[in-house]
């Protein structure tokens, strides 16, 4: 069962009419456009799918995430001292694989989405595994890829809005042979462009792939205003945090977010490193 359901229609039984025509006349190989574009996140069964804190931690862990999304929030919405351009992207990554990135990546999202000046747009920018999308049981819909493909869509047109008030998702969409290229493209920087200038008050929180595993994790990582760098405690070597540190422009922004962290008698708990 998706973790993740479509939000329910009025009438249930036959198709829709839009949607039997979608399905019937969608682009070969791309993913049908369904006719909800919002979706209903299932926060008890992210919890038992492993990215949502249980219940004794949630309270602690939501006052973690409220200190490190500070500092990125400031930058977003152009509160700090020095002006950060296209401050209001960040691209979530990590070194390597099973650092966490995804969990921080959804949990940041949602801790700015409970923000007042600003709404928070996660996006899959994995147009590989695709990890969030599948979480979220969006991996079926139109998404980042399809709208670097075909010129006739806009980002919009791939967004949806979900059941928790200021959040919405762009999936990873459809995969594609040359996501490399595809994501290097300037197609791909015409659309960060739209979505620093476009809503100036959403933050898009990039999740991407690990740094020394995928080129494509590269070209986000050079198109965004701030950098969020997960790093699994007593997991991650330091030379490997070094070497991805290498493959970034540190003059702007980079977060090192210590994931895992065993605290006596406490649990989990993620703590923040600001300003590399």
């Amino acid at each position: 069962m998706s973790i993740i359901e479509k939000a329910l229609n009025s009438g249930q039984g036959k198709p829709h009419p839009e949607e039997q025509e979608a399905a019937t006349n969608g682009r070969q190989g791309a993913p049908a456009r369904p006719v909800s574009d919002s979706v209903v996140i299932d926060r008890r069964q992210l919890r038992a799918s492993g990215v949502w804190p249980t219940p004794e931690m949630e309270q602690q862990l939501a006052g973690e995430y409220q200190r490190i999304k500070r500092p990125i929030v400031r930058n977003a919405l152009g509160q700090a001292s020095d002006t950060v351009p296209r401050g209001n992207l960040l691209a979530v990554t990590s070194s390597v694989d099973g650092e966490g990135k995804t969990f921080t990546a959804i949990n940041l999202a949602v801790a700015i989405s409970e923000e007042f000046d600003c709404e928070a747009l996660l996006v899959d920018g994995d147009v590989v595994r695709r990890s969030a999308s599948a979480i979220l049981g969006v991996d079926d819909r139109l998404g980042l890829s399809d709208v670097l493909m075909d010129a006739s869509l806009a980002p919009e047109d791939a967004i949806l809005s979900t059941n928790i008030e200021g959040l919405s998702v762009l999936p990873a969409g459809q995969r594609h042979a040359r996501s490399a290229e595809l994501l290097s493209s300037q197609r791909q920087r015409d659309l960060m462009d739209h979505l620093a200038s476009g809503h100036p008050n959403r933050v898009a929180i990039f999740d991407t792939p690990p740094m020394l595993m995928a080129a494509e994790s590269v070209s986000i990582v050079d198109l965004v205003g701030q950098v969020a760098l997960v790093v699994k405690a007593g997991g991650t070597q330091q030379s490997a945090v070094l070497r991805a540190l290498e493959h970034m422009d540190t003059s702007k922004p980079v977060n090192l977010i210590l994931n895992q962290t065993r605290a006596a008698q406490r649990g989990y708990y993620y703590g923040g490193y600001y300003g590399y």
